[in-house]
């Protein structure tokens, strides 16, 4: 019978902390994942945002070209402008918001696979 710190294959005893070594790099690959996680959220929010913006380029050259005189050029031009700052702000704050919920899920994850390795390490000793 193996003891439980014993590699199955050599039957060389293994060290006591090689367990919480796994268990550390479970939690570094954790927040590797997270990372991940919110670098692909940001990402999607950007490109959602530009392909919105793009249309709405799209939509101003042809009203443009569509314009019959200078007024409805200016017309035109000022409510485009104005859009386009109110849009702005808003995916401002979207990005603001999404930043405070992943700052606040990596404190979250952060304690809680510290807490976990602490107690483990306790365990062990």
């Amino acid at each position: 019978m193996t003891d439980a710190n014993e590699h199955p294959l050599f039957s060389v005893p293994m060290p006591p902390f090689t367990d919480g070594g796994q268990k550390m790099a479970l939690a570094v690959t954790g927040m590797q994942a997270q990372a991940f996680k919110a670098f692909f959220r940001y990402q999607i929010e950007a490109l959602s945002f530009l392909k919105h913006r793009f249309e709405q380029d799209i939509m101003l050259a042809g009203d443009l070209a569509d314009s019959a005189d200078l007024k409805t050029t200016l017309d035109v031009v000022s409510k485009y402008m104005q859009t386009t700052t109110s849009e702005y702000a808003a995916e401002m704050s979207k990005l603001v918001a999404l930043n405070s919920k992943i700052a606040s899920e990596t404190v979250r994850n952060t304690q809680k696979q510290t807490r976990t390795l602490f107690e483990d390490s306790n365990t062990a000793a």
